[in-house]
């Protein structure tokens, strides 16, 4: 796995040989509403990864990475930007994470009630969910009349 960011950063500095790291990421899908209060909960999907990062200093390794990295974001976006200048270059960061173990954890349950508050039954219950999408393209006003918005980004789903 490949994290990249400034060479300022404290993150990057401080895990640059040999170090053990921890990943996380969590996606917050819905509110699981209950009956009472204390059983009111989330419905989320979330990943720990455990490894060991190394700062990538092979310059052909880190242009992979770097190309990795942006093409995961939005398609073929590395091939249709401007290359990062040397400078950039320069600022910016690569580690390698070499993964010893992953896990995921997830709920996608509705609300838990106890018997007694689904017995007397006087409150809403249920799952407002979360829905994440991606708007229509804005248009930076900088942008010359010449240079159409990709159809990776117009489509982008």
């Amino acid at each position: 796995m490949y994290l990249h960011g400034s060479t300022a950063s404290r993150l990057t500095k401080a895990n640059k040989y040999d170090a053990p790291i921890c990943c996380t990421v969590t996606l917050l899908d819905g509110l699981v509403v209950a009956r009472s209060v204390f059983h009111h909960s989330m419905q989320y999907r979330s990943v720990v990864v455990f490894g060991t990062a190394n700062e990538v200093t092979d310059e052909e390794e880190r242009g992979h990475a770097l190309r990795l990295i942006t093409n995961h974001i939005i398609r073929d976006r590395w091939e249709e930007a401007r290359a990062p200048s040397p400078a950039e270059l320069k600022a910016t960061r690569v580690l390698k994470v070499e993964i010893d173990s992953a896990s995921l954890k997830q709920n996608d349950g509705g609300p838990n009630d106890d018997q007694s508050d689904l017995d007397d039954n006087k409150y809403w219950a249920g799952v407002l969910p979360i829905e994440r999408s991606f708007g229509t393209p804005q248009e930076d006003p900088n942008n010359a009349p010449s240079v159409p918005c990709p159809p990776n980004i117009q489509n982008y789903s």
